[in-house]
């Protein structure tokens, strides 16, 4: 497999003057992943949104990802992520201590992802949001991210929007 760094001119300013990919045909999943396994001191921000990834890919950053320094926000809604993608992204966290957002917002992401990322949140220090919105959490996923939330000391907003929590697990994550 040929891997292709991008050019500067493939890459965009955001308003904070963070530099980041605008994710233009030209430049590839795999030139993107590589700038995550240079530790690209330019890229802060990776936006992969509505770009049909799925666990393999997810899988495939996350591992990049375990050792990167640099980037701070992974953007990740309306892909193909499931419990295996966030499982992986849950394992990360684990050892990454520069990602502060986190964006799996509209994925496939059930109990077993939310349980794997509820443990992971028990000992992340660095982790301060997390979107999980429309995404199914039962109970017992709930049950755990309240449990989680209580030791936890970095995540300050946790979205859950349009997952569709019973009034139970509302209370629950309410305590």
């Amino acid at each position: 497999m040929e891997w292709s760094v991008p050019r500067r001119s493939e890459l965009s300013v955001c308003k904070r003057g963070h530099l980041y990919s605008n994710l233009k045909s030209t430049m590839s999943f795999a030139a993107r992943i590589q700038l995550v396994r240079n530790n690209d001191p330019t890229l802060t921000i990776l936006d992969l949104g509505y770009r049909r990834i799925g666990d393999q890919e997810a899988c495939e950053l996350a591992e990049s990802l375990k050792m990167n320094t640099t980037l701070q926000q992974l953007l990740l809604g309306a892909n193909r992520i499931s419990a295996t993608g966030a499982t992986a992204l849950a394992e990360m966290l684990k050892t990454n201590t520069t990602l502060r957002t986190l964006r799996i917002s509209s994925n496939f992401i059930r109990t077993g992802g939310v349980l794997a990322l509820a443990d992971t949140l028990r000992v992340n220090t660095t982790l301060t949001e997390l979107f999980m919105g429309d995404n199914e959490i039962d109970l017992e996923a709930v049950v755990a991210l309240a449990g989680a939330l209580r030791v936890n000391t970095s995540l300050a907003k946790l979205f859950l929007s349009a997952c569709h929590i019973e009034y139970g697990g509302a209370v629950v994550l309410a305590d």
